[in-house]
């Protein structure tokens, strides 16, 4: 039988990777910059376009504005939010495999027990 034992850490590493994503180091890998800023900056463009236009531009602004620990610190509620969701379906999907996989050990372990009772 398996347990959350065996996947607590799937939790754990969904719920970080918003974070990581933020605060890599842009990197250019085959013409594309990649991770941090650009990251960084699509999140504050899906907040902007989820709030009321004044609000969404004054953040925009902002963020154009803001040195590298200000966009952070921007970043953060969005990193808090996407973290959450993350962790809700790292456990929802946990939640199905393990609940599969017992199934299928129950049902074999039944099905054995039946066999050596015939």
């Amino acid at each position: 039988m398996i347990t959350w034992w065996h996947y607590f850490p799937m939790i754990i590493l969904a719920a970080l990777l918003p974070f990581i994503a933020g605060a890599l180091p842009t990197k250019e890998f085959k013409g594309v910059d990649i991770g941090g800023g650009p990251v960084r900056q699509e999140a504050i463009n899906i907040m902007a376009n989820a709030l009321p236009e004044k609000v969404g531009n004054e953040l925009v602004q902002e963020f154009m504005s803001a040195s590298k620990m200000d966009e952070y610190k921007l970043y953060l509620p969005f990193a808090l939010n996407a973290a959450l969701i993350m962790a809700w379906l790292a456990f929802i999907i946990g939640s199905v495999v393990i609940t599969t996989n017992n199934w299928f050990s129950t049902n074999r372990y039944y099905s054995t027990r039946k066999a050596a009772k015939e």
